[in-house]
């Protein structure tokens, strides 16, 4: 009995100090209910691999049922797991897609019935079985924002809005195989029982998570913006923020921020102009000076001949990167700025945010065989959040532009 209680202490304990370096956390941050050879409490003989146990998740309630004996075999496939923009989870045997309801047509409580269902399709695709589910709470989605830190204490790593189309198969899946079943039950329940749903990647800041909060801030609006000049702008962000989809919601910003443009370049070129007029040289002006003056006037037009060099001075001209940082997706520069970061930093990661955008709105709204890269472009998988980003860029140029005398303002589309 010794020796069979020493190998299930020894096989469990290798298990926890796997999990806790691939988690970076610790067995007693997992909160669940098993117990730790490692202990002093633990007495030899008291567990078996057959024995159930459940492993939690830190500030969570929630927790995955498994016996010892199955321990390791998690461990391993927690140790393979790959996140993909906070959306799709892969191990080598399952995939977890976050989704979420188009309210007003489907509810939660839709999707909860769904998981009580169990398993909802078995699909047998080139040699390969699949089945397909739904399900919420802890998974393994749970802890792969544990392993990649994607965590805090205001955001735990399991979420009361958590729920996953689950696809699990045998064999050496292709993953467009899996993508393609995936739409194919989101069709089908569509148009069989009216649920529709949307891929809905996890919140990755506290200003997403907050958007789920079902009370208004206890705060007093600001007063409103309704000069006449700005009625364009406003109906554009309005256009924008009515839906949910991320590349709509991106042109929709985009167009916002090209609107504003053009009084950003135009108040650009005053600045300029007027240094010039402001010299001594503008008391007794020479052919030298008026040559001078042509050419600062020439060079201006030249520098933002295109949109993306407009769209570029007019994120540099209004936005703040600090707030930006709390939105933009991880990838960007940006997302490390902080209010102690060099302006030589903070001028570089508004540059990179202006260039994604920019090539983000081309690829979307050109024909992809026309569309030619240029490496600047947003990946697919963190489009949800630099659409955020984009809103909050578009916001605060629409704080700027308001502030601007109406004289001052350009009309991108006058009457």
């Amino acid at each position: 009995m010794s020796d069979h209680s020493d190998s299930v202490a020894t096989v469990v304990t290798k298990a926890l100090q796997k999990l806790e370096v691939v988690l970076k956390v610790t067995a007693d941050e997992l909160q669940g209910d098993f117990i730790d050879p490692r202990s002093n409490l633990f007495e030899p003989g008291e567990i078996n691999l057959e024995d159930e146990i459940v492993l939690g998740f830190p500030r969570c309630d929630d927790g995955i049922e498994l016996t010892y004996g199955q321990l390791p075999a998690l461990v391993g496939e927690v140790s393979e797991i790959e996140l993909v923009g906070n959306l799709e989870c892969w191990t080598s045997n399952q995939l977890c897609m976050r989704i979420a309801p188009v309210f007003p047509d489907t509810s939660f409580y839709q999707l909860e019935e769904l998981v009580g269902r169990g398993v909802l399709q078995s699909v047998h695709v080139d040699g390969n079985d699949y089945e397909l589910s739904f399900v919420s709470g802890a998974t393994i989605f749970g802890f792969a924002v544990l392993k990649f830190g994607y965590w805090d204490k205001y955001i735990p790593p399991l979420l009361s809005e958590d729920f996953f189309i689950s696809v699990r198969w045998t064999g050496a899946a292709d993953r467009n195989v899996v993508r393609r079943l995936v739409d194919s039950l989101i069709f089908e329940l569509a148009a069989s029982f009216n649920v529709n749903l949307e891929r809905s990647p996890r919140p990755e800041t506290l200003v997403e998570f907050e958007q789920f909060d079902t009370l208004l801030p206890d705060r007093e609006l600001r007063p409103l913006v309704h000069d006449e000049g700005l009625a364009e702008v406003l109906r554009l962000y309005s256009f924008a923020i009515a839906t949910s989809d991320p590349q709509f919601q991106i042109i929709g910003f985009v167009k916002v921020l090209e609107h504003i443009s053009v009084t950003v370049v135009r108040e650009d070129l005053t600045a300029a102009v007027r240094t010039k007029l402001l010299s001594s040289r503008a008391l007794e002006p020479d052919a030298e000076y008026i040559l001078d003056l042509v050419t600062e006037i020439n060079c201006h037009k030249s520098q933002h001949r295109k949109d993306s060099d407009a769209l570029l001075l007019t994120i540099q001209k209004c936005c703040d990167p600090t707030e930006l940082a709390r939105c933009a997706p991880h990838y960007l520069q940006i997302r490390k700025i902080n209010v102690t970061s060099s302006q030589k930093d903070r001028d570089a990661a508004l540059k990179q945010f202006s260039a994604a955008i920019s090539a983000t709105r081309n690829e979307i709204v050109h024909a992809k065989l026309n569309y030619e890269k240029t490496g600047d472009e947003c990946p697919e998988e963190f489009r949800s959040s630099f659409a955020k980003s984009c809103r909050v860029a578009a916001e605060q140029a629409i704080r700027w532009f308001a502030l601007q005398h109406k004289s001052l303002r350009v009309d991108r589309f006058p009457d």
